[in-house]
Parts: C-alpha cells; sequence; structure tokens
C-alpha cells in the first residue's frame, strides 16, 4: 500500500533535494558516474548468472526467482547464446 504526500509536502521535499544537490555536486556527479557504470555492468553480470545456473541445471523459473528476473528473460537470455 503506497501513501501519498500532500502536494505542499511534495514540494518542500523536491526544493529540498534541489537544494542539496546544489550544495554537493561532486557528491551529485560521483553518484551519477557510479550509478551508470552499475549499468553499463548490470547485463553481463545477470547473464552470467543466469548461464551459471543454467549449467546447474536450475530451471527458469528457479533461476528468475533466484536473481530476480522473470522466467522469460531468462528464456531469451538464454535463447542468445546461440
Amino acid at each position: 500500500m503506497k501513501t501519498q504526500m500532500s502536494e505542499a509536502a511534495r514540494q518542500k521535499a523536491n526544493e529540498y533535494q534541489r537544494n542539496w544537490k546544489r550544495k554537493n555536486p561532486d557528491k551529485v556527479r560521483q553518484h551519477t558516474v557510479n550509478y551508470w557504470e552499475r549499468k553499463a555492468n548490470e547485463p553481463e553480470a545477470i547473464e552470467t548468472q543466469v548461464y551459471s545456473l543454467h549449467n546447474q541445471g536450475k530451471s527458469l523459473r528457479e533461476i528468475g526467482l533466484k536473481i530476480g528476473i522473470s522466467h522469460m528473460k531468462v528464456k531469451r537470455i538464454l535463447q542468445n547464446i546461440t
């Protein structure tokens, strides 16, 4: 169940975030670099995990549950081997 913030609270939160970003540009820049580095390596890491678990004889659903992706995504990754 999601809780909704009032419009005034949302505006205050956004204002706080904008001010924090203005005061900490180096932290924002470093966070951005770290985020995109993780994103760039993410598909390779997932594919490696899928291949490893598949070679261990795990089912598509077991692999998906373990990694946190759908069994259909696992199937597509394995089909791209060929």
